[in-house]
Parts: structure tokens; C-alpha cells; sequence
């Protein structure tokens, strides 16, 4: 129930921002549906079109929906009851397995409320462990080794782990549901720490809340992180962009910069939103923006090209000189040909895009497949 009310009021705030980014710089942003043509239109080609099946849709669904965010799901301990012969108590243990079904630890204490983490290296992290307001740290064989207690009750937590398993990256925030919270500033922060939970660094947040989602690269070297606010009923954001151990490159003031998705080597940054920005990351700047409506992705940065979902419609553009390299309407009468799904390599030679069940590949003119 908390996080279906945390999203729903995250997805409010984002119509609100496509809303609110409607007026002085609606003609400022491009709209891609009219783009000039490259002088050698059309730069691709069709090669193929595949048939999925329900297996490889609902792979392909789950990579569209998470983007590039890599959210930790809490494990489930298993549990069991005994009545303790002195004092006639129930008492519960639990017992944590790694994920080949080894067994680590039992431990009593822990609520089946409690969040745990566990780790390629089987050290467990728990939070509100013991009925306390703390994240703790455990080893593989159940040894509490670090511990980070928080002020205030009623506080939510999410969890991710980082470069490969090297750091984690808590993200503390508000339980909106909780009786009595008090909103403060200094409540919604991210918390780093290496894999033993000795902290790194803590980013208290300029605004009091969360953007919809995060971002973190493959490599788990960069991460981006949103937070919003209302002032006078203007709504103010801010975005991070981070290092695994919390530390700033840069700084989005007044700019939302939601999911998305990586280049193949990281150079090359779009987030997903009704307006998508293009941010070099080495650079730490935004390229250019444009409406957008469907999935994107980007090809490296020293090709300037991406692949766009529209409704029913693919392109590959040219975003250095707003250029159209090639377009592909699915539409086929009633049936829904929305675009679920697109993909580029990196040296923008294959692009790849769902539609109707289908898997398209274009190859870009001039690779051998003339």
C-alpha cells in the first residue's frame, strides 16, 4: 500500500511537470515529428522482423519498464515458532540462505516487516532490525559488523546495491502514511556506504520529494537522482548526478531529469519523460532536449544518434543536427502498434524496436547487408 501511494504521488507531480514546462520553452524544445531529412535518407534499412513469444515479450517488457534503475528487492527469510518452556512466550526465528539455498544464519528479532538485503558477498543488510530506527550490518555468519541509527520513527527506505556489490546506496525517505511525521528537509537524503556499511557520504536533498525513480549506469558508475518541491505552486526541482560513493559531479538546478537510459559506454545519457533530455556525461551538460513519448535510447556519444518510440512510429535521428535518418510507421488500422520497445548499439550500426509482438532490426546502409 506505501509504495502504490508513494507512485501514485509521484506520477502526479510528473503530468504536473510536463504541464508546467508548457509555455516559454515549448518553442524552444523540438518536436521530432517534423525533422528534416538527412541528405541520404533513408540511412537505414530493414532486415528482419521476428515473431516473439510470451517468454521473450515479457522479457523485453521488464527491461522497457525498469529502464536503467536497479532497485533491490527484499529477500524472504523463512521463519518458524517454538514456546520458550520458562516463560511460555512464542518466540520467532528467522533464517537467512544465500541465493544457492545455503543456509548463513538464524537469527530471533527479526520482524517479518524488517527489510533484508543480501549481497553477492552474504553480508546482509537489515533495516529496523530489533524494532529500532537503524540500518544493520551483517556477515556471512550472522556477526552484526556496522550499524546506522536514524533519529526519526516513520521513515521509508528503498535499496541499491552499487558497483557490483561494492557499495550501497540507501535512499531515505518519508512514510507518508505514518502518523505524526514531521516533514523536514533533512529526513529525505541518500546514504552511502561501502559493502561492510562503513558510511561514505550523505546527500541531504534540496526539496522534499523524491522523484519518481532513479538511474544507475551499468558499469555502476554514474547515477542519477531527482527531488522536488512546491513553493508558491510553482514546482522546483533539483537533480543529482552522482558517483557510487555519493560524491556530486553536477549539480541540475530546475531540471527533472527522470529514468532513462545509458549509451553503450556511458558517454551518452536520455532520460524518459514527456521531455527527454540528451546529457553528455563526461561534460556533465544537457545536449538537447525534445518531446518525447515512448521508449529512447542512445547510441555513443561520437555518433550523435538515437532511437525514438513514438505511438506507432520509430526514428533514428541525428541529434547534432536535428537531422532524420530514418522513420518507420507500424500503424495497422485497430490494432495497437505502439512502439514498446527500441534499442541501439553503440557504434549505431543495429537498431532494434517491439511493436505489435514483433522484433524489428534495421542495420544502418553501407554495414554489408546492401
Amino acid at each position: 500500500m506505501q509504495n502504490n501511494s508513494k507512485k501514485i504521488i509521484s506520477l502526479i507531480a510528473l503530468i504536473c511537470i510536463s504541464f508546467s514546462l508548457f509555455g516559454e520553452e515549448e518553442a524552444s524544445i523540438p518536436n521530432w515529428t517534423y525533422l528534416t531529412h538527412h541528405e541520404q535518407y533513408p540511412l537505414y534499412k530493414q532486415v528482419s522482423k521476428k515473431k516473439l513469444s510470451e517468454g521473450e515479450l515479457i522479457h523485453f517488457n521488464r527491461i522497457s519498464r525498469e529502464f536503467s534503475i536497479k532497485m533491490q528487492n527484499p529477500i524472504v527469510l523463512e521463519y518458524d515458532k517454538k514456546v520458550n518452556n520458562s516463560s511460555g512466550l512464542i518466540e520467532t526465528t528467522a533464517h537467512l540462505y544465500d541465493n544457492s539455498g545455503r543456509h548463513l544464519w538464524s537469527k530471533e528479532n527479526i520482524d517479518r516487516n524488517d527489510q533484508v538485503y543480501l549481497n553477492s558477498s552474504n553480508i546482509a543488510l537489515l533495516i529496523n532490525y530489533d524494532n529500532g530506527y537503524k540500518a544493520t550490518w551483517f556477515n556471512q555468519s550472522g556477526t552484526r559488523i556496522n550499524c546506522i541509527e536514524f533519529e526519526y520513527p516513520g521513515l521509508y527506505f528503498t535499496v541499491s546495491s552499487l558497483k557490483n556489490d561494492t557499495n550501497w546506496m540507501i535512499k531515505k525517505d518519508f512514510d507518508k502514511s505514518y502518523e505524526g511525521q514531521i516533514i523536514k528537509n533533512d529526513l529525505l537524503s541518500l546514504i552511502f556506504t561501502d559493502k561492510f556499511g562503513n558510511q561514505l557520504n550523505t546527500i541531504n536533498m534540496k526539496y522534499p520529494e523524491f522523484g519518481y525513480d532513479h538511474s544507475i549506469s551499468k558499469s555502476g558508475d554514474y547515477l542519477f537522482v531527482s527531488c522536488m518541491g512546491v513553493d508558491n505552486g510553482e514546482y522546483e526541482y533539483m537533480t543529482y548526478l552522482l558517483r557510487p560513493d555519493g560524491t556530486i559531479i553536477r549539480e541540475f538546478e530546475n531540471e527533472f531529469i527522470s529514468s532513462g537510459f545509458f549509451s553503450e559506454d556511458e558517454s551518452i545519457y536520455i532520460c524518459h519523460s514527456t521531455y527527454n533530455k540528451v546529457i553528455d556525461i563526461s561534460s556533465a551538460k544537457i545536449i538537447t532536449s525534445y518531446r518525447g513519448h515512448g521508449p529512447c535510447k542512445p547510441a555513443n556519444k561520437e555518433h550523435s544518434v538515437l532511437v525514438s518510440g513514438e505511438y506507432d512510429d520509430v526514428r533514428i535521428i541525428d541529434y547534432s543536427t536535428n537531422k532524420l535518418l530514418f522513420h518507420k510507421n507500424f500503424s495497422e488500422g485497430n490494432i495497437n502498434t505502439e512502439v514498446k520497445f527500441v534499442d541501439i548499439s553503440g557504434d549505431a550500426k543495429t537498431v532494434k524496436a517491439i511493436s505489435n509482438g514483433y522484433l524489428y532490426t534495421f542495420m544502418r546502409r553501407g554495414n554489408n547487408n546492401e
